[in-house]
This record gives C-alpha cells, sequence and structure tokens, in this order.
C-alpha cells in the first residue's frame, strides 16, 4: 500500500476484499442498522461538533500564524499593514453603503415611473372621455304630444265620417259612389276648361299687334282669290264698274289680324 510505484498499490476494491476490513465494515452496518432515530441524531450531532472545533482549531491556527509573522515584521511594515488594512475596511463600508443608495435609488425610480404613468393613463382617459363628450350632440327633449288635443282630433274625425258616412244599402251606396264620380268629373273638366281658356288668352296678350306684311300678305291672298272667281265665273272685273279709288280703299285696305 505504501509503494511508491502505482501499479505496484492494491485497488480499492482488492483492500475491501482483505478479511480484516470486510470483517469491519459487517460490523459497522450491523451496529448502524440496530442504531435508534434518537442514537442517529446524537451520532450526528457528535460529528458536528467535532467539525466545529477542527475549524476553529484552524482558524486559530491561521490566527497565529499571521500574528507570528507580524510579530516577524519591523514596526514600518506593520504601520504599513495597518493603514492597508483600513483603507480594505474602509472600502468595503464605502462599497456597502454604495449598494444600499443605488438600491434606494432604484426603488425611488421605479415607484415615481409608475406613478407617472397611472397619471397619464388618467389624464388620457379624462381627455378621451372630454372629446367624446364634446362630439356628441346635444341631446334635445322629445315633445310629448297633447293628449286632450289628439282625442279631440279623432273625436272630430269620427264624427266627420260619422256624418259623411257610407249608406248600408247596396242601392243607396252605388247612388252615392255615382254621384260623389260625376261631381269629381265635372269639377275636373271645369277646371281644364278654365285652364284651356285662360291659356289662349294668355297666348293672344303675348301676341299683340301683328307687323304690316302679314297685312299685306292677306291682302294680296284676297286679290289672288278674286282673280279665280272671276276666271271661273267669267264675269268682268269688278274694278271696272267700281270706281278706283273705291276700289283700291276697299281691297287695298289691310284686313285687320283675325283672333
Amino acid at each position: 500500500m505504501l509503494n511508491k510505484n502505482p501499479s505496484l498499490r492494491p485497488s480499492a476494491l482488492e483492500i475491501l476484499k482483505i478479511p480484516y476490513i470486510d470483517e469491519q465494515l459487517q460490523h459497522l452496518m450491523c451496529r448502524h442498522s440496530e442504531m435508534s432515530p434518537e442514537d442517529k441524531n446524537l451520532n450526528c450531532q457528535k460529528e458536528a461538533a467535532q467539525i466545529i472545533d477542527a475549524m476553529q482549531k484552524q482558524t486559530h491556527l491561521q490566527t497565529l500564524r499571521a500574528l507570528s509573522e507580524v510579530q516577524k515584521m519591523t514596526p514600518r511594515e506593520r504601520m504599513r499593514l495597518r493603514k492597508l488594512q483600513a483603507a480594505d475596511e474602509e472600502a468595503s463600508k464605502l462599497k456597502k453603503l454604495v449598494e444600499e443608495k443605488y438600491e434606494e435609488n432604484n426603488r425611488r425610480m421605479q415607484e415615481l415611473r409608475y406613478r407617472n404613468f397611472q397619471q397619464l393613463t388618467v389624464d388620457v382617459l379624462h381627455e378621451s372621455d372630454r372629446r367624446t363628450s364634446e362630439n356628441l350632440p346635444e341631446s334635445q327633449p322629445i315633445p310629448c304630444p297633447d293628449l286632450g288635443v289628439l282625442e279631440a282630433s279623432v273625436e272630430d274625425t269620427t264624427a266627420d265620417f260619422g256624418d259623411h258616412g257610407i249608406p248600408e244599402d247596396p242601392l243607396m251606396a252605388e247612388e252615392y259612389y255615382a254621384d260623389t264620380f260625376d261631381s269629381c268629373s265635372e269639377e275636373s273638366e271645369e277646371e281644364e276648361e278654365e285652364t284651356a281658356f285662360s291659356g289662349l288668352e294668355e297666348e293672344v296678350k303675348d301676341e299683340g299687334p301683328q307687323p304690316d306684311y302679314r297685312a299685306s300678305q292677306q291682302g294680296s291672298d284676297i286679290e289672288a282669290l278674286v282673280r279665280c272667281l272671276e276666271n271661273v265665273l267669267g264675269s268682268p272685273s269688278l274694278e271696272e264698274g267700281i270706281p278706283g279709288a273705291l276700289s283700291l280703299s276697299v281691297w287695298k285696305q289691310p284686313s285687320l289680324p283675325l283672333q
């Protein structure tokens, strides 16, 4: 086991197969199985106390080593070591204080952001509500109809229907319908005649006095008609038996416009 050459040293499996070690393992297993939970707890506490004592001894040894090293130093080195230790302690304190301030500032910033966000959301909601209220048309009151007036109008209409009602007898109903239709047709014919006469009067008024060329045209037409009659009847011209002035005054006289 203590050989320097690893190939010549026995392995863990070979060591466990040694009879003495195997017996000790079996004895420990039996002892551990026979122990109660309270014994197990006591055993654990004892082992923990042993570990703590060992750690304290180790720290004590470290402090003793540091003290021995300090005692070996010169006074100047000791002063320098004390200054370094004081600087390290002050730096650790400042670091801790800075971390606390940083955390506090972050917490305040988060609170301010949350408050500002809430205020902005509230302002936006109020603004949107105000705009919607401005855009909405004002509600106009609906006039309530007067029930008394409505009842009176209904009674009047029923009374009119009762006065001018349709007779129940079929013959009388036919006469009633014939009279109403005749009266309606006569009234419509009278209205049409009145509109036609009024239209003619307006046309005559609009026309007014005709120009002179229409009167001369009518005179020429009459002379042509007279010549045609003379030719047909073979009679002499009417101008021979009638003086010239009279014939001219008769035939050349402009005729009045026909209405």
